[in-house]
């Protein structure tokens, strides 16, 4: 969307594409001009972030990389757990966008796993059972799913970065 539409849109409903709701005071010229700006900006992300899903949805055959490496008594344990929501694959962050930002858009960074390993993981707790687990256990994990070549890149990657 160019400058002009985004006016026009504004015009019509009264409100910015991004925006959830109608202003009661209009934007000037220049608060449009800046809210355009931060809307490319935004659009820009959504769409590094969409093809990065598209790539890793690829490279991992659409498939939750934890699970396919479960042996069947764990496969077994999870399987009672899991429901139709927690079966949603999610793209799941190696190491967290926050503390970690230079990392957000590094496809060996992202892996798809299941909603309900996604979370665990994200609460620091075994992907399996959901019992609370240390910082090295973590580290573990995700060294299991994503594999001890990627896991050591990406270490460089946040080392170099500190340079």
């Amino acid at each position: 969307m160019n400058f002009r539409e985004f006016q026009e849109y504004y015009k019509k409903y009264k409100r910015c594409p991004n925006d959830a709701f109608v202003r009661k005071n209009p934007y000037t010229g220049k608060q449009l001009e800046t809210r355009y700006k931060k809307y490319v900006r935004k659009q820009s992300k959504k769409e590094i972030t969409s093809n990065i899903r598209e790539l890793a949805i690829k490279r991992d055959r659409n498939q939750c990389q934890l699970y396919k490496l479960l042996t069947r008594q764990d496969r077994d344990i999870v399987d009672s757990q899991l429901f139709k929501e927690t079966m949603h694959l999610d793209m799941a962050h190696v190491f967290n966008k926050s503390s970690y930002p230079e990392l957000k858009y590094e496809l060996d960074n992202v892996v798809m796993i299941y909603r309900l390993f996604h979370n665990r993981l994200d609460t620091q707790c075994n992907p399996i059972t959901g019992k609370p687990i240390d910082k090295k256990e973590l580290e573990k994990w995700w060294k299991v799913i994503i594999g001890i070549d990627r896991w050591n890149n990406l270490i460089y990657k946040i080392q170099e970065k500190k340079q």
